[in-house]
């Protein structure tokens, strides 16, 4: 587990995290990147809730600008409790970036599978509109059963998994969620 930005300053996408990444590849241990601020100095609840999240996103846009997936092409990378609304936003940002003219794939449908950059989602997020993003295959049901938070929702489970049966979500893309690609991605 990692911050987007650690209290040192160093983001996500910094040189100055490649033997961490290098090692993790080698082992094959993907990184995960959870809210969470390590800035000591917050004390106001509010505030320190709002950086934690946005924590998740700049890891995201870091590691995509500094193309740190290209140079750890076997490791793959999750961005954990800060549900997945946010995926659409970034791309567009990320494309106006020039980073969707220079992709060798198709940027909107491609970007996840390229970067093997693994989302959380939360039941409240609209997942046939993630689709579109060629989010299938690297979603993953984000909850947090440890404390009562914002991600904590003891049935996401099963909430995704009756959207599937009701015919929200195909069957098949219910099951990725709730199993298939979170065992993918830890490896199982």
């Amino acid at each position: 587990m990692k911050r987007g930005v650690e209290f040192d300053g160093h983001e996500a996408g910094d040189p100055y995290y490649y033997p961490l990444y290098a090692a993790a590849e080698r082992l094959d241990l993907p990184i995960c990147f959870h809210q969470g601020t390590s800035d000591p100095t917050l004390s106001n609840a509010i505030e320190t809730a709002r950086l934690a999240e946005f924590n998740v996103l700049a890891a995201f846009s870091s590691l995509a600008e500094h193309a740190v997936p290209d140079r750890f092409p076997e490791l793959r990378f999750g961005f954990i409790e800060a549900g997945a609304s946010w995926i659409p936003y970034l791309l567009k940002c990320l494309g106006m970036r020039g980073k969707a003219e220079n992709a060798p794939y198709n940027f909107k449908m491609g970007f996840l599978a390229h970067n093997r950059f693994y989302v959380t989602c939360d039941t409240e997020d609209d997942v046939r509109t993630l689709l579109e993003f060629g989010a299938e295959d690297y979603l993953m049901i984000g909850t947090d059963y440890s404390h009562a938070d914002q991600s904590s929702e003891i049935r996401a489970h099963q909430v995704i998994t009756e959207r599937g049966q009701r015919g929200e979500l195909s069957p098949a893309v219910a099951g990725k969620i709730v199993s298939g690609n979170a065992r993918r991605f830890y490896g199982l």
